[in-house]
């Protein structure tokens, strides 16, 4: 799920390729007794243009292009650390998920100071049906890097929430994985997901893009601000309205909350990305029209 809640995949493994997952011991053992030993990861926020070159803020002012943000945190991670996480992306991927957990866990004891592992992990786990474990491991991914490792927030927030009862039974697993859904459908789903579980903020975030027209739009923006969202989706939701608000001529009142995001120390690091690339990107003296 490139780009929010997976990242890129890879595949592969030396350390273990003379072995099998199965003689291993239990992966639950391997993940219950790890504490994470590095206290805080610093990803960067890197914009790339539709070639997939890296561009600087000030280079997208202006400019017509297509651009998206990534987390890069895999600067001096060992080979057979990727070659793991590899293995195991693609034993998840295949529902082979003990087999999975234990590359996970391999990748992170060879480069203890990259989050992705873990953060795999805790995703593997989720799908599994392990709530418990899963908010284990979001939680410790979130204290590695409390500015905000792509969907830990909103993880955390929803599974401590479906687990104390406020959203049906798989309401967020079936929430993530209308992220692979062609638009039509998804917004029909989850239309019908926020009707079981109208405090998911997510899914509001995710219908402020998707509704058609702009009253609607900002009806998702309320609704989501509404139902006390974690920090990720707070600032995607306040995203969201500015652009709203600058497609409707409102470009100031746009710019006000955007400024507010990037000033706000509880911003994300990814909020606080949209953000100011949507604050640069304006030509001088223009306020851009539209929304991203």
């Amino acid at each position: 799920m490139l780009n929010s809640r997976l990242g890129t995949a890879w595949a592969g493994l030396l350390l273990v390729i003379l072995g099998t997952a199965s003689s291993c011991t239990s992966p639950h053992s391997s993940w219950d007794s790890l504490e994470p030993s590095v206290p805080t990861i610093l990803a960067r926020i890197v914009w790339r243009d539709s070639t997939g070159q890296e561009v600087s803020l000030e280079s997208m002012r202006g400019r017509a292009n297509t651009y998206r943000w990534f987390i890069e945190d895999r600067d001096r991670v060992p080979a057979e650390a990727v070659a793991a996480y590899e293995r195991g992306a693609r034993a998840g991927t295949e529902g082979r998920y003990p087999e999975a957990l234990y590359l996970l866990w391999q990748a992170h004891r060879i480069a203890p100071g990259w989050l992705f592992p873990v953060y795999e992990a805790a995703w593997t786990y989720f799908l599994k049906g392990d709530l418990a474990r899963a908010e284990k491991l979001y939680g410790w991914v979130d204290r590695m890097d409390p500015r905000g490792y792509w969907a830990t927030k909103e993880a955390l927030d929803c599974i401590h929430r479906e687990r104390a009862g406020e959203y049906p039974r798989g309401a967020y697993e079936d929430y993530a994985r209308l992220e692979w859904e062609e638009r039509p459908a998804r917004a029909a789903k989850l239309e019908a997901l926020v009707r079981r579980a109208p405090t998911l903020a997510p899914a509001w975030k995710d219908l402020a893009v998707l509704r058609e027209s702009f009253a609607d739009r900002m009806n998702a923006v309320e609704k989501g601000l509404g139902a006390r969202p974690d920090s990720e989706t707070r600032g995607r939701l306040l995203n969201h309205e500015a652009a709203l608000l600058a497609a409707s001529g409102r470009t100031a009142e746009g710019d006000s909350i955007m400024k507010s995001l990037v000033r706000d120390p509880n911003t994300t690091i990814q909020t606080r990305a949209i953000a100011e690339a949507l604050l640069a990107s304006r030509p001088r003296g223009e306020p851009r029209q539209g929304s991203d």
